[in-house]
């Protein structure tokens, strides 16, 4: 199927829909969006994990490839925080697709947000950021051991940072962090205030989620060391050393959980 007619008929279902839809397969429209008729759409691509279509060059409709056994949780935090908070500083949701199984659970197929341009991932942006910092190392000259030393974890303002420091790695990275910070912040202030919805009210860490957190890193470790076992074959050179560096190390990881889990640390 070409991204025409895909992108075509999802968005104009979801323009047109009834504000309570009550059929098997439903189609919602935000009402925060305020659409336009549909003109074009592309596929986005470079996506591991989702389809994309880009419609009109302001939205996009993301097909999810993994499908849950109810709402997704993309879909959720989007509605939510544009529909009940009017958090700004995300991509604000405008529809959705999802269909009611026979257990009558709502799975959700797709999600339309609005379309933020965008250079690449966070993770793509530090990589790169911190390939320059390190490359300045040489290019400027600058020995680590001459830097002055920051205790790690301590909350500095701009204005606290070392010059010899905002020398070394540019004030521009540190500006970003401090968006990226507040960001992440405003955020999860925005989640937090949530005292009606049950799957947003917060929840105190206790002990029976350390322990639910406790096994889950446990089994994500094994998971990953089965993972790397059954595919050692398939691998050459830096990856191959890398891999067989892990599985040599894998009973010290497992005698510090085995720590953790004994001193309740």
């Amino acid at each position: 199927m070409g991204s025409y007619p895909l992108g075509c008929l999802v968005y104009e279902r979801i323009i047109t829909a009834e504000p309570n839809d009550t059929t098997r397969v439903r189609y919602h429209k935000s009402i925060e969006f305020d659409p336009s008729p549909y003109e074009s759409s592309k596929f986005m691509g470079m996506e591991q994990s989702n389809t994309s279509v880009v419609i009109n060059g302001k939205s996009v409709i993301k097909f999810f490839r993994r499908i849950y056994a109810d709402k997704n949780p993309d879909y959720e935090m989007s509605r939510f925080l544009s529909e009940r908070k009017g958090y700004k500083n995300t991509p604000s949701y405008q529809g959705s697709l999802s269909i009611i199984d026979a257990d009558g659970a709502n799975v959700t197929i797709a999600l339309m947000q609005e379309l933020v341009p965008n250079q690449g991932d966070a993770w793509d942006f530090m990589l790169k950021e911190l390939h320059k910092i390190f490359s300045n190392l040489e290019y400027k000259g600058i020995s680590v051991h001459t830097l002055p030393r920051v205790a790690l974890f301590q909350r500095l303002k701009i204005r606290e940072v070392p010059p010899e420091i905002i020398d070394w790695a540019g004030l521009n990275v540190f500006l970003k962090l401090q968006k990226l910070a507040q960001r992440t912040a405003e955020m999860h202030i925005a989640l937090g205030s949530e005292f009606e919805d049950t799957a947003f009210t917060p929840e105190h860490f206790n002990g029976d989620y350390e322990v639910w957190l406790k096994n889950r890193m446990l089994y994500m470790f094994q998971n990953r060391l089965n993972t790397v076992e059954n595919n050692l074959e398939r691998l050459e050179g830096s990856a191959m050393g890398l891999a067989r560096e892990f599985l040599e190390r894998k009973s010290r990881v497992s005698l510090t959980t085995q720590f953790c889990n004994e001193t309740n640390y």
